[in-house]
């Protein structure tokens, strides 16, 4: 029977969260992290371990932990497949991170269910912190929270929220709600009043959530499962069978070119060409615009620049190029707010439209950087149809900010959405080869 004892476990998660973490998918890194925060939780992967059978060998360890397995063994034994790339010591705390947010993944998954279950017993729930000094200041101010079970406010912040966060969910029964009084934030350094919140409450703490959420980690236990039909409602074909084969076991090997005895990238690669020859001058110049983006072009064949334009801190246009048609071209450009640039589905139209078959985004801390074999009219509608959603987006969220207004919780899933989507559509380019793909980080 379920119980409204907070001490005592709701039901029993040991088998169920076992099942739960067997069946998740091996990934590499890289992989991993070209995928929407909602996708990536459903696998299991971590940084820095890119050979799938060293992830096989930590998930099958880690799965003994919710059935009663011991943590310092485990530990030890994931803290070695990390020895190549990490001290002991790091190594132990980045196993323990590892076994921490996979296990209460697990366990709040299966918890999570069961409270579904039981909305009958247990029609609000409460959120509950450690109420220790490593409570992140935005979990303490959910603390004593309890709210309706259909509360929207649920659907983002069921715990664990962040990594290692140890905050928990319990089934309160209507009874038990109704005599509580008001929930009430406490002020710095006074804790909470527990007690029933109110729909604006739960928007008011919602939207503060959302506006400091950092987009890296998001945990949706109502579908962990890879349930593709109800993912890809209305995905193509194509995109369905890639986003299956890009989660299969084998995972996905990075994209790397290969580099001399020196360290240095060698021009048998696409990538090592532009490596060679141009980054250096020109990632400064564009660079150099500061809070502007800044478009530089590129005569492959001498090396020289052609043309130039400066735009906005969110948009260049292309110069008129027609004279030189019957040049190979090289397009580089800067993204100064966004320190890890990907290219828009804008990028790859702009491409298209006038000839520019290579073309890279630069930012502060990485790069990414394309070239176009060949594309069917299909590809091009599809992209053209990515790029009017994008720029739509973007001119949405110009208003938000010039009205001060927060873009609400549609605005960024359907963000998220669009993003995780172009991925795909790149990815799915790249695997056919009608393009060539390839980013990297700055250290």
């Amino acid at each position: 029977m379920p119980s409204t004892d907070d001490k005592t476990p709701l039901f029993e998660a040991g088998e169920a969260a076992v099942a739960h973490i067997a069946r998740r998918r091996l990934l590499r890194s890289d992989a991993a992290l070209s995928l929407a925060p909602r996708l990536r939780s459903r696998a299991f992967w971590s940084a820095g371990i890119d050979d799938v059978n060293a992830l096989r060998r930590m998930r099958e360890a880690i799965d003994t932990i919710p059935a009663g397995g011991d943590f310092k063994k485990v530990r030890n034994q994931i803290a070695g497949e990390y020895a190549e790339i990490h001290t002991p010591e790091e190594a132990k705390r980045r196993a323990a991170l590892v076994i921490r947010t996979n296990v209460n993944q697990a366990v709040a998954a299966v918890r999570y269910t069961e409270l579904r279950e039981n909305e009958d017993i247990f029609p609000y729930w409460k959120y509950q912190t450690t109420g220790d000094q490593a409570v992140r200041d935005q979990h303490a101010k959910l603390d004593g929270m309890v709210a309706p079970a259909s509360d929207p406010i649920w659907e983002r912040v069921y715990p664990p929220s962040a990594f290692n966060c140890r905050c928990v969910v319990t089934g309160i029964t209507a009874a038990e709600a109704e005599a509580m009084g008001p929930f009430e934030r406490g002020a710095e350094g006074v804790p909470n009043k527990m007690g029933l919140a109110t729909s604006d409450q739960t928007k008011s703490l919602l939207d503060r959530w959302l506006t400091e959420d950092d987009g890296q980690y998001h945990f949706d236990p109502s579908s962990l499962e890879y349930d593709f039909e109800e993912i890809s409602e209305d995905w193509t074909e194509e995109e369905k069978g890639f986003f299956k084969e890009l989660v299969t076991d084998d995972g996905v090997g990075k994209l790397e070119w290969k580099k001399d005895a020196d360290g240095n990238t060698t021009v048998d690669s696409p990538r090592g060409v532009m490596e060679f020859e141009i980054r250096d001058k020109w990632r400064k110049e564009v660079m150099a615009a500061g809070g502007m983006e800044r478009l530089i072009i590129v005569d492959l064949d001498t090396l020289n620049e052609v043309a130039r334009a400066e735009g906005t801190a969110d948009r260049v246009e292309t110069p008129d190029i027609s004279h030189l048609f019957m040049s190979r071209l090289f397009a580089i450009h800067n993204h100064p707010n966004i320190p890890k640039p990907s290219l828009s589905a804008g990028d790859f139209t702009e491409s298209v439209r006038t000839g520019i078959m290579q073309f890279d985004a630069e930012g502060t801390m990485g790069w990414e950087w394309a070239e176009i074999n060949k594309l069917s009219d299909a590809d091009v509608d599809r992209i053209r149809e990515f790029a009017f959603t994008e720029q739509k987006l973007k001119n949405e969220l110009r208003e938000y900010r010039l009205t001060g207004t927060e873009p609400p919780p549609e605005f960024r899933r359907a963000a998220e959405e669009l993003r995780f989507k172009w991925k795909l559509m790149k990815r799915y380019l790249q695997k056919s080869g009608k393009i060539n793909l390839a980013s990297g980080d700055y250290q």
